[in-house]
């Protein structure tokens, strides 16, 4: 099996980047004020080669490693005696690489004659030519087509498909898995999916054929979810008591407005939280369908944002659902609580849906921040227009 963990994998294209933007000027670093930087067929460069360009053609021979960025594309069609190593938004490698080769972008066709092992990440990726080691690979499609010598693992979060030959075994977790008539596996083919491989009757697998279910949770990660949501069920109970003895006044505007118009309230509240999450559903939306130089730029732009989109998402869980869980808790009490009881009765039910019943929770404090977002936003709306009157 592939024994190289993931975070070596993504260590060395982090290394990359960050080898581009500390070197210096290194002989070889060659520049180019179109944003074009071609090698020639027949040229030779005798030491490692680092390039950031937004379209890098390789024809001609590198005598050392190639670091490499390309905005646009990166095309190798000549020789690299060494690793190809960087981040391109499509790429295309037809040559030659006695080394290894560490890529990440959005369309990856690596079709080149490697003679070590080939690490990629992206959106759809294509495996040709052969690969003397393993392979791994992180993308949402994944068509291997060529020969890879020893291992292939790694992760698809839509489809797989084996066409080519595999000289030991395939470990990989995939959406789906086609297993063509030309495949050739050495040893066993396991996979984790929850739906059954494909395989076609001509397709020679020397080993086992085994399927496993999809992982179960991460216990960490409900650990972590259910820690955090503790903390801020907390913080939501302690702020709420504060502002009831604080600012009642605003309080009490923001459960009438509640109270006398809560489909407006839902209507603006919905307004807002869409607005706040439409940065990472841009972003998420743009690596799926969009262009490469689409999905780069919006997911460069979904990073930006989401500082600034989480510190408002807390802001919200913070402060929206105090009116509502007021207005809630009088309406179950029937007014027999004071606004301190009335917030108190619903948040420990309202904590225990959201950390205990995922979806239901999740729609649940979705309804919860509009109706609060929005019964707040009229009410600083009429307080403004009041101030100018």
């Amino acid at each position: 099996m592939v024994r190289r963990h993931p975070l070596v994998a993504l260590a060395g294209l982090g290394l990359a980047l960050l080898l581009l933007v500390g070197a210096g000027e290194p002989q070889a670093l060659r520049t180019a004020s179109s944003n074009i930087f071609l090698i020639r067929e027949g040229e030779v460069v005798e030491e490692n080669l680092y390039v950031a360009a937004s379209l890098v053609r390789i024809a001609g021979t590198i005598r050392g490693d190639l670091i490499v960025v390309a905005t646009d594309h990166l095309e190798v069609t000549g020789r690299v005696e060494g690793d190809v190593i960087g981040f391109a938004t499509t790429a295309r490698l037809t040559g030659a690489v006695t080394g290894s080769v560490r890529l990440a972008g959005v369309d990856l066709d690596m079709g080149s004659e490697t003679g070590g092992d080939v690490v990629g990440l992206g959106r759809d990726v294509y495996l040709g030519g052969s690969v003397a080691e393993d392979s791994l690979v992180w993308s949402r499609s994944l068509i291997a087509g060529g020969e890879i010598g020893r291992d292939m693992g790694g992760r698809t979060f839509g489809s797989m498909t084996i066409g080519g030959r595999v000289g030991r075994d395939v470990e990989m977790t995939v959406g789906r898995l086609w297993v063509l008539e030309d495949a050739h596996i050495g040893q066993d083919l396991g996979y984790r999916s929850a739906r059954e491989a494909i395989i076609h009757p001509g397709a020679v697998i020397d080993g086992s054929v085994v399927q496993r279910t999809p992982l179960a949770p991460d216990l960490r990660a409900r650990a972590v979810r259910l820690f955090f949501g503790f903390i801020a069920s907390v913080l939501l109970l302690a702020y709420g008591l504060v502002m009831i003895g604080v600012a009642p006044d605003k309080m009490e505007r923001s459960i009438t407005r509640l109270a006398d118009h809560p489909i407006r309230c839902l209507r603006r509240g919905a307004a807002q939280v869409g607005i706040l999450a439409l940065p990472i559903v841009g972003a998420a939306a743009g690596v799926v369908w969009g262009t490469p130089k689409a999905a780069i730029g919006l997911t460069l732009f979904g990073l930006a944002m989401a500082p600034l989109v989480v510190l408002w998402l807390l802001f919200l869980v913070l402060t929206a659902p105090l009116p509502v869980l007021i207005f809630a808790g009088r309406v179950v009490s029937r007014g027999r609580l004071s606004d301190y009881g009335a917030f108190v009765l619903p948040v420990i039910p309202l904590a225990a849906l959201l950390l205990w019943v995922p979806y239901a929770g999740l729609g649940a404090g979705v309804v919860l921040l509009a109706l609060g977002a929005g019964a707040r936003s009229l009410t600083a709306g009429e307080r403004y227009v009041l101030s100018r009157m």
